[in-house]
């Protein structure tokens, strides 16, 4: 029988701070040590000023040279993809997927942060310019509707929200913005990181000519660069909004592109010595707080229900944990949670795959020149791209629609066609009729299906399977007007099945209850049977291993979280799996030892339901503190 080892629950993050030591960290910035103000900014200035910088939008060839090159969309899903696989989008709500080859995504654009007309960028610029126009750390994958409502305008604390609201991001007119002028406010969650980002641009490209056209906001001043209004607001969010775990990983990633850093997201406090309350002071570099330090604990950007990787993965057991979904409020210094009677529900199990399943058309990406040239694939009506790797189906007052065509001979059986589609992003609904004709039959007048396109315009897959002897199948963007067209992503016709077999490690599932400290999340160490490799006998089917090169087997398992959902108890959540690999020798770092038990090497135990870490002597729990 399988012992559940314990939980524990973090005010704030569990996850090591970062693969970036403190000590490297530091010694990147050993200039700006004993500097102050203007000197201050001149030595970040002159420290992360350098690196490389990619090209801008879309990978090519160059027309000179022939020469393959990178863009910046080849690099978002490294910056900025969820966990889940989505677009991280600090623009819109929206549920969006990055294109599979490097192309752009559809209905989003490359977005400025900091608007490149405030420097006045043009086409042909060389230097420091050039670079600004093209760094990662100022360009975010963003909505298309509401970049475009951004435009050029300042960030501002809104009030009514009266020129636009999608949900995450809002913009007041000018009538009733509180400065005179129109400025937008992004999600409470993402208002630091807009503010490190305009610290960052105004340090790394302080040397710009910074257009007078844009005086309310920016000057030629290269110390202070921003407006006292401007500084006001960017303060206010970044010390409101302290460095996530997405901010610091984004930056890391960046910086395994560009080889430079962002200093305000290594060192937030050094914002308040060139912008702040620390004006005057001169920097002592070993006393900052260093957001790589192993107890610095980053505020989460909770708004999905996700598994994070599991950690301290041996043959023994494993880390798991999860977004936490308790609600509640502060009462007395006490967090009072409002679904305490809820329960989490952990399945650790094995998996084995029986079937197989023919893939007859892979169009991963969807343009209307691959639907021309494919064999079985054609359009009809009006079918534009939108990105580099979908469609818009409808143009102005014509449908547009998707064709499959002569499928009997390709598909004798019961075929599955799966796409994933959206509606248009200015679109104010949409629906999908869907058509299918045995061979030498007219089509029915009548949709066999039809699908509404939900109005957040994420994009969802959708599944049919399709009646025995059909030999085409068309799908048809009706409305015929802007504001009644779909978009589609990829589209797949598939054959045969698959049969998926989970088999219950025993003691799961487990029921953990809700327990306080909301947007924090749950850690729970498991602890597997000691027989855990019956479950990957060969001879009963069950488990999956792999071989690895020196000829040994990996075992994997995975596991899963169930909840109710906090919104809506009626309904319940669920996590998608997460595959965890166990070694087979196990040659962790960290080991579990009994207490009192020696070793020269960092080790961690198990008392009163705590996981405590001990090092050098000194015992810390999971966030840091000396126990």
């Amino acid at each position: 029988m399988s012992r559940i080892v314990s939980f524990v629950f973090c005010l704030l993050s569990f996850v090591p701070a970062s693969a970036f030591s403190q000590s490297a960290i530091q010694a990147y910035y050993v200039h700006i040590d004993g500097k102050s103000d203007a000197a201050l900014k001149q030595a970040l200035h002159d420290t992360i000023k350098g690196g490389e910088r990619i090209h801008y939008g879309t990978q090519g060839t160059h027309y000179q040279t022939g020469e393959y090159y990178e863009g910046t969309w080849n690099y978002f899903p490294i910056t900025d993809q969820r966990a889940n696989g989505t677009i991280w989008d600090m623009y819109s709500p929206t549920v969006r997927h990055f294109p599979h080859d490097g192309g752009s995504a559809c209905a989003m654009q490359i977005e400025h942060c900091l608007p490149k007309s405030w420097w006045g960028w043009k086409s042909g610029d060389t230097g420091s310019s050039h670079n600004a126009y093209r760094d990662l750390y100022i360009l975010n994958p963003a909505d298309a509707q509401a970049n475009g409502q951004k435009s050029n305008y300042p960030p501002g604390n809104v009030q009514a929200a009266d020129k636009f609201n999608n949900g995450s991001f809002r913009m007041d007119s000018k009538n009733k913005s509180q400065y005179g002028w129109i400025c937008f406010e992004p999600h409470d969650r993402y208002k630091g990181d807009f503010a490190r980002t305009y610290f960052y641009t105004v340090t790394a490209y302080q040397d710009l000519t910074w257009n007078s056209s844009y005086a309310d906001y920016v000057s030629n001043d290269s110390y202070k660069v921003l407006t006292d209004v401007l500084i006001g607001v960017l303060l206010e969010w970044h010390r409101n909004d302290p460095v996530s775990r997405k901010e610091r990983d984004r930056a890391n990633a960046i910086y395994n592109v560009q080889g430079n850093r962002n200093p305000f997201i290594d060192y937030p406090e050094l914002v308040e010595y060139i912008w702040g309350n620390k004006q005057g002071q001169s920097v002592d570099l070993s006393a900052l707080d260093c957001t790589a330090s192993a107890d610095f604990v980053a505020v989460e950007d909770f708004d999905e229900f996700v598994l994070f990787p599991a950690t301290n993965v041996s043959g023994e057991g494993f880390t798991a944990s999860w977004t936490n979904l308790s609600k509640g409020t502060m009462n007395n210094g006490q967090w009072v949670i409002d679904n305490a009677d809820d329960e989490y529900t952990l399945h650790v199990f094995t998996r084995s795959v029986s079937g197989t399943v023919d893939t007859l058309i892979s169009m991963p990406a969807i343009t209307q020149k691959l639907l021309e040239n494919g064999t079985h694939t054609a359009f009809e009506g009006r079918v534009t791209s939108n990105g580099t790797n979908a469609i818009t189906m409808g143009v102005s007052s014509t449908d547009g629609a998707v064709i499959l065509h002569s499928l009997a001979s390709l598909a004798p059986n019961e075929p599955v066609l799966h796409f994933r589609a959206s509606m248009y992003n200015t679109a104010t609904e949409a629906e999908l009729h869907i058509f299918y004709t045995p061979q030498n039959t007219p089509r029915n007048a009548t949709p066999d299906t039809v699908i509404i396109l939900p109005t957040s315009r994420d994009e969802m897959t959708y599944t049919l399977t399709l009646p025995l002897h059909t030999d085409s199948v068309i799908i048809l963007s009706v409305g015929g007007s802007t504001k009644k067209r779909a978009c589609m992503q990829s589209l797949y016709l598939t054959q045969g099945s698959q049969t998926i077999t989970d088999t219950n490690i025993d003691g799961f599932p487990a029921q953990i209850p809700f327990l306080p400290y909301p947007n924090s999340p749950v850690v729970y160490a498991v602890d597997l049977p000691q027989d855990i490799n019956h479950y990957f006998d060969p001879n009963t089917n069950n488990g999956s291993t792999q071989n690895t090169n020196n000829g040994s087997t990996q075992k994997t398992l995975y596991y899963q979280v169930s909840a109710p959902d906090p919104n809506s108890p009626t309904n319940s959540l669920s996590t998608p799996c997460q595959l965890v690999t166990l070694p087979e020798v196990t040659t962790d770092l960290i080991q579990t030892k009994e207490k009192g038990q020696k070793t020269k090497d960092t080790y961690k135990t198990l008392q009163n339901h705590q996981i405590l870490i001990h090092h050098n002597g000194q015992t810390y729990n999971m966030l840091g503190t000396k126990y």
